[in-house]
């Protein structure tokens, strides 16, 4: 398996800049919605990674997060449309 570097993490990351996904809390569901990230950033918030960034929000989001959560499952829970 390919070792994968902090520049892939950035890159694959930095194709959902400004793309809507779940915002999805699952001990607290009525805070469910969108998340729509302004920017990648390293270390935001003390995460310790790279991160998507919602700065109006103060919110971020990992690249483990938006591949387990960004799904239809998850997308349909919170209204979005599948992705075409």
């Amino acid at each position: 398996m390919p070792k994968i570097t902090s520049k892939r993490v950035r890159l694959w990351l930095s194709r959902f800049i400004g793309v809507p996904i779940p915002w999805i809390e699952h001990d607290h569901h009525i805070t469910n919605g969108v998340f729509v990230a302004d920017a990648v950033e390293y270390d935001y918030d003390g995460s310790g990674e790279w991160v998507l960034v919602n700065y109006n929000e103060t919110r971020w989001v990992t690249m483990d997060y938006v591949k387990k959560h960004n799904t239809p499952k998850y997308r349909e829970q919170v209204g979005l449309k599948e992705e075409e």
